[in-house]
């Protein structure tokens, strides 16, 4: 079972502001980031901002899949201090769905072994997960892309960030 077009959108939009309340606020961000990044120590990047606006959601070109990837466009307040005037900026961030388990082969993701199922698996410690090194984005074509897309997470890329070019305006 996926998600609706309108579902997806909704929750990429509600992670993207997620994100960047926690980095507005210098608190912990990175659950609301791609799995592969969660361990990152240094901090995303974006330039400090005061205020933030997340506008809408798009396909994100450049070939990638807009099922597992997509651009969240969003308005940053930066400045108000000495050196730089309080203005907008439209920016925009990518937004990926990604997955880093894969189904014990001992238990077949039941988390226990044996006859009357009541023993723990050692394989996997009764999760009925392997955890993967590295995050898989569904890939069509791919034999993991069903289980992949089912079962991965949305998260913010905190590397993506981009502003767009000439929509800058000071704040009066």
């Amino acid at each position: 079972m996926s998600e609706s077009k309108q579902e997806r959108n909704k929750l990429v939009m509600q992670i993207t502001q997620k994100f960047l309340d926690a980095v507005m606020r210098k608190e912990p961000w990175h659950k609301f980031a791609q799995l592969r990044t969660r361990k990152m120590k240094a901090a995303p990047n974006i330039p400090a901002f005061t205020g933030f606006k997340v506008m809408r959601t798009h396909a994100p070109g450049r070939a990638l899949d807009p099922d597992v990837c997509r651009s969240v466009f969003l308005e940053l307040t930066l400045g108000g201090n000495d050196t730089l005037r309080l203005q907008t900026v439209s920016a925009k961030l990518l937004v990926v769905k990604e997955c880093d388990w894969d189904e014990c082969p001992d238990c077949k993701g039941a988390g226990t072994i044996g006859k009357s199922n009541s023993s723990k698996c050692q394989v996997c410690g009764g999760t009925g997960k392997l955890h993967i090194d590295h995050p898989r984005i569904p890939t069509k074509g791919t034999e993991t892309f069903e289980h992949d897309l089912e079962n991965g997470e949305w998260g913010v890329c905190p590397t993506s960030f981009e502003f767009i070019d000439g929509t800058q305006k000071p704040i009066e």
